[in-house]
């Protein structure tokens, strides 16, 4: 599958409000309800670049595609 994408997770810190993080990761496996993805990015809660984890579909998002819209009437 082999697709790149961005892990979200929230880190609880003691006695202070969370931490929101964003992670680029590559998605290899898709069951039902989460993705099997590769680690683009060092010391995610523990785990080391490279490291393959299973991860929720809530918390990974795929970038947005592009549309081209220069031959559009609205854009003579």
């Amino acid at each position: 599958m082999n697709i790149k994408a961005t892990y979200h997770f929230v880190q609880f810190r003691f006695e202070k409000e969370p931490l929101s993080h964003h992670v680029p990761c590559e998605v290899l496996k898709e069951t039902a309800k989460s993705y099997y993805i590769k680690l683009l990015a060092p010391n995610v809660r523990g785990h080391q670049y490279g490291d393959c984890i299973w991860a929720g579909k809530d918390m990974v998002t795929f970038p947005k595609a592009e549309v081209d819209t220069t031959n559009e009437w609205w854009q003579n």
